[in-house]
Parts: C-alpha cells; sequence; structure tokens
C-alpha cells in the first residue's frame, strides 16, 4: 500500500528585469517605451539559463515592457510551452516622480516615500509591500508545489526581501548593497502553510 505522494515546496524566482536602454538617463517608472538595452537582453538571457535548469512550471510578468521583454527571454531559455501570464500586481511603483532625471534623484536617494511624493500619489513603503505580497499569496494559491518565476521591478523585490527575511520596512535598508541589481534573482521555497523555509540570491555579473 502506497502512502499520500510527499508534498513538494513551492519555490518563487523573483527576478528583476534587464538593464533598461535610457540614453537620457531619467527615471522610466510607469512611462511606455522603455525597452531592454543590448546588455539588459544579455542578462535576461543569462537569467535565463540559471532557470532553465530548475524546471519551471510558470512565468509571470509586470505589464511594463523591460519586464516583459525579460520574460520573454527567460521563456525562449526555460521552454516555450511554459505559461506565461502578465499580472498587474507586479507593476511598476508609483513615485510621483516618473522621468525626472536620475542625477535629481540620487540627491536624495531615490527616497520616493516621503509624506511630499505620497500626498502626489507615491506609494508608501507598506502599500508596496502589501500589493507585492498579495500578488504573491495568489500566484502560491493557484500554482502549489510549483516551481514559478516573477518578472518584477526592483523596488518590488526589495521591499518583499525585507519584510519576508527580516520582518522589516526601513528605507535605508532598502537602497545599497540590498538594492537587487539587473537580473537579480531571489529565490524563495515556502512550505505547504505558506511559511517562508529557505531563501537564496542570484546576480549575474556581466
Amino acid at each position: 500500500m502506497t502512502g499520500k505522494p510527499k508534498y513538494r515546496e513551492m519555490t518563487i524566482f523573483l527576478a528583476r528585469h534587464g538593464e533598461v536602454n535610457n540614453p537620457n538617463h531619467v527615471l522610466p517608472g510607469r512611462l511606455p517605451n522603455f525597452h531592454l538595452s543590448t546588455h539588459g537582453k544579455a542578462q535576461a538571457k543569462q537569467a535565463g539559463l540559471f532557470l532553465k535548469e530548475r524546471n519551471i512550471d510558470v512565468i509571470y510578468t509586470s505589464p511594463m515592457e523591460r519586464c516583459q521583454e525579460t520574460a520573454d527571454i527567460i521563456r525562449l531559455q526555460t521552454g516555450t510551452s511554459v505559461p506565461l501570464f502578465i499580472h498587474n500586481g507586479l507593476t511598476e511603483i508609483a513615485t510621483a516622480r516618473d522621468g525626472e532625471p536620475l542625477a535629481s534623484l540620487e540627491e536624495d536617494n531615490y527616497n520616493f516615500f516621503t509624506p511630499t511624493y505620497i500626498n502626489r500619489g507615491a506609494e508608501s513603503m507598506t502599500d508596496i509591500y502589501i500589493r507585492a505580497r498579495k500578488t504573491l499569496q495568489e500566484i502560491r494559491r493557484k500554482h502549489p508545489g510549483k516551481t514559478c518565476v516573477v518578472v518584477t521591478h526592483g523596488d518590488i523585490i526589495v521591499f518583499l526581501k525585507m519584510k519576508l527575511l527580516w520582518n522589516k520596512l526601513e528605507f535605508s535598508l532598502s537602497r545599497g548593497p540590498h538594492y537587487p541589481p539587473p537580473c537579480n534573482i531571489l529565490g524563495l521555497q515556502f512550505t505547504k502553510n505558506g511559511r517562508l523555509s529557505r531563501s537564496t540570491e542570484i546576480n549575474f555579473y556581466l
């Protein structure tokens, strides 16, 4: 007599999109027509080659062009039969500063989360985390025991990382060495009851 099959823990690979073609050096944010650079496409291919060995079951992506292009390249490497879905919950954060020169944003370390910007429509750190958490919960419910790739944006990943790994939401931790570079991958493994059991981080230096 055979027993019940052992539950396979679910794995989600959070992948930031590749480098963006941005000749005017402005904040892309939610603006349209920001596509991957040639270098960004190479980064996405490298990420796809890594994920090819992980038996991917499904891919989700932000609706922004740079993420969809990254997801398409990853899918070419992992297998064109892998289902790919666009999810609005993975979209770029609202900053109220889209299109501004990057040089001006560097002066305050890309801090979009002050009351000034929130009053102009920017998302708070808590808003971003709650949106991202709900999206991951939905993906986990739909694909229990599967291995999923989620292509999204740096701030989405860093706030999930802070809360899931360190149980903190602090702006000081969201910038600097903890911020994911292009095509960084954060692997999260979840138990049957949704508890995070393991995490790994992979960077591709091209």
